[in-house]
């Protein structure tokens, strides 16, 4: 139907005729509890708890295993600011290499925590639900492994060691904390036997926000509230990297702390690092108070990221392009190992596939990201071939994975045989698609309107920002350029309303040189809250346009 989306599917057909009744058709779209009370219980907690306690008491070693993303780099900052608040100095973390290491633990680091640093208990964040081998290893070196983790469980390859991941829990509103909103449940509930100040809990509930929004899990009504409450403790934090991010992340003096600014500003400055170098100095960046240069680097390290994944993008698509007729695509080159996970999401966007993306830098091992489409698990499916690699593990929209080389005819013939069946009994997923809420009057659109976003955000996935149909004249057609290749990059309409009045859409990272101007045009657009100089007005975001005319025309040029 429009120029990105094959299908535009509205959820409700009727349209609100005042501010009064979106207010009343969102929440009622949301079905969201924002009144919830945020209580785990004590499900998997006690014999975790009991075992932590006793080692602090007796003063053991533990070693803390943290992924290298934002939340696992700042699962294992929320343990150091509580080890640093009740006095415990007898511990040491480790982040893996991504680029030696990869994903997950691995023995012998494993092995250096318990020789070199003398652990008596490993406590794994954001990882270790598949680490079977190390867990044993530790049970046989009678060193203790606590596994807090939040990705998919394979009953059948499950470690023998002792496990808190939300997934198990009886309560479906909890099964969807990410890494560190599991990590903040297990500290509060080991905080009851220690006098803390509640300006802690502050600071790791908004560490615990932060990496709720920026690991992208399910905003239902608990991961909703945690992401809610943490922006609100981060924009009050004392702590001087948090200051120091929040200050970078603001362009202008004003601006709230929303999920806008997690997850497109400060979250890319926190990964960059873990992608490009060691995201152990993230770590260091978030302790002490001389920090700075730390965080300059991750601005530093973020542009740079951006750079190398243009690049990438060039060759993946090419490579992309001639498999368009798999129901997959599986595509691999000498790229950079820590950016390929965003070209992958840019390619499944694109294409519309499941896409696994790896990189042969590292041969004859080969390493990679998977990002899917809506309602096709990639977990499983790799869980359907899971001899074939070396290791696997995430969620059902992204994973991560390693395969040697030899292996990777069967690995790609075994995923396109499984996305084909799955595409027989669900070929609708393999369309292109995007569902806005419902057609919305251009004079409509007003501060009220913005009031009424505000009130239900953060937004995220499986809580969507509202999207909105518009329609009207389109009276001019203009693009921007690429700042460095001169290149057009985006686009922005002037649309005319019903009472003449003129709004301007953006549409960014797209380019429509066939629109004409002139046109009767369907635009589904966001509408987001613009800051300058104290002065906020309402700018219209395009997610999708379409010209019913030129369609028409298009159509008719296919039969000839």
């Amino acid at each position: 139907m429009g120029f990105r989306y094959e299908n535009w599917v509205s959820r409700m057909e009727t349209s609100p005729s005042s501010c009064f009744d979106i207010k009343q058709m969102l929440e009622d779209r949301f079905h969201l509890d924002q009144d919830i009370t945020l209580n785990y219980g004590d499900y998997g907690l006690l014999s975790i708890k009991e075992v932590i306690y006793e080692a602090l008491l007796k003063e053991r070693k533990i070693a803390l295993y943290a992924d290298y993303d934002v939340d696992g780099t700042m699962s294992c900052v929320s343990w150091v600011w509580f080890f640093e608040a009740i006095g415990y100095k007898n511990y040491t973390y480790y982040i893996p290499d991504r680029f030696k290491e990869g994903y997950g633990l691995n023995l012998e680091a494993v092995k250096r925590l318990v020789y070199e640093e003398n652990a008596e208990l490993i406590i794994t964040m954001d990882c270790g639900i598949t680490a079977n081998t190390e867990a044993s290893w530790c049970r046989d070196q009678g060193v203790q492994f606590i596994c807090t983790d939040h990705h998919k469980i394979n009953p059948a390859n499950v470690p023998d060691a002792f496990i808190l991941n939300p997934i198990t829990h009886p309560d479906p509103e909890y099964q969807f904390l990410c890494g560190c909103g599991i990590t903040y449940v297990l500290l509060r509930k080991l905080g009851e036997e220690f006098s803390c100040k509640p300006a802690l809990w502050y600071d790791l509930l908004a560490l615990a926000g932060l990496a709720t929004i920026c690991d992208m899990v399910p905003l239902n009504s608990v991961n909703h509230k945690l992401a809610r409450l943490g922006m609100k403790a981060l924009a009050v934090s004392s702590r001087p990297t948090l200051v120091e991010l929040l200050k970078q992340a603001r362009e202008q003096e004003s601006g709230p702390v929303d999920e806008q600014m997690l997850g497109f500003k400060i979250g890319p400055r926190i990964n960059a690092v873990g992608r490009l170098d060691h995201a152990g100095k993230i770590v260091r960046a978030f302790l002490g108070d001389g920090t700075s240069d730390l965080i300059k680097y991750m601005s530093t390290c973020n542009e740079e990221r951006k750079k190398i994944q243009d690049e990438i993008l060039v060759e993946a698509f090419s490579l992309a392009y001639s498999q368009k007729e798999q129901p997959i695509l599986f595509v691999g080159g000498d790229w950079h190992i820590g950016v390929i996970g965003i070209v992958a999401a840019r390619l499944a966007e694109t294409f519309w596939k499941p896409v696994w993306i790896y990189s042969t830098s590292q041969t004859p091992l080969f390493k990679g990201s998977v990002r899917s489409i809506p309602g096709f698990d990639v977990a499983s499916a790799m869980m359907s071939c899971g001899e074939f690699f070396l290791k696997y593990g995430g969620h059902a929209a992204a994973a991560g994975f390693t395969f040697e080389a030899s292996k990777k005819e069967e690995i790609l013939s075994a995923l396109v045989a499984y996305a084909s069946l799955c595409q027989e009994e669900k070929p609708f997923l393999w369309r292109s698609q995007v569902t806005y809420d419902f057609s919305l009057d251009l004079s409509l659109f007003d501060l009220s309107l913005l009031e009424v976003l505000d009130h239900l955000r953060p937004f995220g996935r499986e809580f969507p920002e509202p999207v909105f149909k518009v329609q009207g004249i389109l009276k001019k057609v203009s693009f921007y350029n690429d700042k460095i290749t001169g290149e057009r990059k985006h686009t922005c309409i002037l649309l005319q309303s019903s009472g003449f009045q003129l709004f301007k859409i953006l549409f960014f990272n797209n380019v429509y040189e066939d629109i004409q101007e002139n046109s009767f045009a369907e635009v589904l657009v966001t509408a987001q809250k613009n800051y300058w100089k104290s002065r906020v007005s309402l700018s219209l975001i395009g997610v999708d346009i379409s010209i019913p005319s030129f369609k028409a025309i298009k159509d008719q040029e296919k039969l000839f």
